[in-house]
């Protein structure tokens, strides 16, 4: 008998898996589900009282900022899916697996929108002929500016071209993976080169 990877990597979400296949749902076994979470069930078609769990429904959100949105209910009841906007928003500031506690509301801000970062790129990728500079990668679309002196300590040399290089994803990773990110200086970059 050939058993599924859910049946043999968890089974013991398997067996309550198994006990909701061809079981019927009602539309209060919906509502009793999201309204744990503060949700609101608006809208879903049922037959009789049972609903189709492929079909889709429409949530209202507890957040009053947030619009009423539609979710498959297969979704929602096995899985637990609720407001993607919420979701994102959990994701965000301190939350975030990128968080840096070291920088300012405005550094933030500013990182998010540095006029003439765009052009600056563009400068840097043109003058090295859009070609990595340490491994000679030149198919494009993998190409990454990189600044030599770190972005984080020096504000000043932030669209300095003379601060940028064009490395490929793959050199741009194995510099960081060596001397980690922030902080980088010149003679890192240097000794990496050689």
């Amino acid at each position: 008998m050939i058993r599924s990877r859910l049946e043999r990597w968890f089974p013991e979400e398997y067996e309550e898996y198994k006990k909701t296949i061809g079981r019927k749902y009602t539309v209060d076994d919906l509502r009793n589900t999201i309204e744990k979470d503060n949700y609101k069930l608006v809208r879903v078609d049922d037959i009789n009282g049972y609903i189709n769990i492929k079909d889709k429904a429409v949530i209202s959100c507890p957040n009053p900022k947030h619009e009423s949105y539609e979710a498959v209910i297969t979704g929602i009841l096995h899985r637990g899916n609720r407001c993607k906007k919420c979701y994102l928003e959990s994701l965000g500031g301190e939350n975030n697996p990128s968080y840096n506690p070291e920088l300012t509301e405005e550094d933030r801000k500013e990182r998010r929108s540095i006029f003439g970062y765009k052009n600056w790129r563009l400068k840097v990728y043109e003058r090295d002929n859009f070609t990595c500079q340490k491994c000679g990668d030149d198919k494009g679309g993998n190409l990454v500016a990189h600044h030599i002196e770190s972005f984080r300590d020096n504000p000043d040399l932030r669209l300095a071209i003379n601060n940028g290089i064009t490395l490929c994803e793959k050199c741009h990773n194995n510099f960081h993976n060596k001397y980690g990110y922030g902080s980088n200086t010149r003679n890192q970059f240097n000794n990496f080169m050689e």
